[in-house]
């Protein structure tokens, strides 16, 4: 008996709904006896329509129940459609996952752009290709037909030495006998880009050592949400958009837009915390390619409201 309440216990209640309809029907259109101490079973001439009627609305029920959560219609209501993207709302604060490019938004006074960088905040990293910091600097700095070259990105590596003066940094070795100075993961400059006149973060969510290549970790991305934060907080910035940190050289993915939907939604149902709006992009793309499907991106959120609820 415990095995049997063990694997009901298991099963979605659209499965019990319907076991449970199907069950009540055939009994609708049975006769049951005992004839010398055994039980007998037996087609029914008439069908018990209250049995019947009982064991239908489960059936229904369990339709019902079933399009609910495949169609996302009770789980997802806090979840809403925007241009491009999804929307939900924390008491007037708003949580924004949107398919774009980051190097296309502007900035107002009150708002910044975080972008992501190794523990260096190494020339080497923002010349490196197919990377959210790269095509931020090319689209501002570099002629559109061409790569990103050093020419071109040294008036950015300027601004960056220029605003790393005082930070504290350690000697690691970062390839077989060649050291370089990190500044450590989970650490952010702020400063306003010349160029493109938008408020900027750069926030470390990479490492790189000798034998190990470059690598990132989830637990980056929560120390990355919280020095963002600080940033914000300290320079009275009240709206933020960032990519998806971690993700591309940093080898994750999945795992990072949901640790970075958390630890946001968490920064936002936080009052204490003076921001307001917080914009996810995820790359889109000029083809129209998504590296995550929208459906993805909905559940993760549905979870995320879930847990943190």
């Amino acid at each position: 008996m415990d095995k049997i309440l063990e694997i009901i216990s298991r099963l979605k209640y659209q499965t019990i709904l319907l076991f449970g309809g199907i069950v009540f029907i055939l009994i609708s259109m049975c006769k049951f006896s005992f004839e010398n101490d055994n039980f007998k079973i037996e087609q029914s001439n008439s069908i018990n329509y209250f049995v019947f009627v009982v064991g239908s609305v489960f059936v229904f029920l369990s339709i019902i129940v079933f399009m609910a959560e495949y169609f996302d219609i009770f789980s997802t209501k806090n979840i809403k459609g925007i241009k491009n993207g999804y929307s939900v709302e924390f008491g007037g604060k708003k949580l924004n996952v949107i398919y774009g490019k980051i190097e296309t938004y502007r900035c107002d006074n009150n708002t910044v752009i975080a972008l992501p960088i190794d523990e260096f905040f190494s020339k080497d990293c923002i010349l490196r290709k197919n990377s959210a910091l790269n095509a931020y600097v090319k689209r501002h700095y570099a002629p559109s037909d061409i790569d990103l070259t050093l020419q071109y990105a040294q008036p950015f590596i300027n601004l960056v030495v220029q605003n790393l003066s005082g930070m504290p940094k350690s000697s690691v070795e970062k390839k077989p006998n060649i050291f370089e100075d990190s500044y450590g993961v989970g650490k952010g400059i702020f400063f306003n880009d010349t160029n493109s006149q938008n408020n900027l973060i750069l926030i470390s969510t990479s490492t790189q050592r000798a034998n190990q290549g470059i690598r990132s970790d989830v637990s980056y991305i929560a120390e990355a949400v919280n020095e963002v934060c600080n940033i914000m907080t300290n320079n009275a910035l009240y709206n933020l958009y960032i990519p998806v940190i971690g993700s591309g050289y940093g080898g994750l993915l999945e795992a990072d837009i949901f640790v970075l939907i958390l630890q946001f939604v968490k920064v936002l149902r936080n009052q204490a915390r003076p921001i307001n709006e917080v914009n996810i992009v995820v790359y889109k793309g000029d083809n129209g390619s998504e590296k995550l499907n929208r459906k993805f991106i909905k559940s993760i959120l549905k979870s995320v409201l879930t847990i943190t609820s």
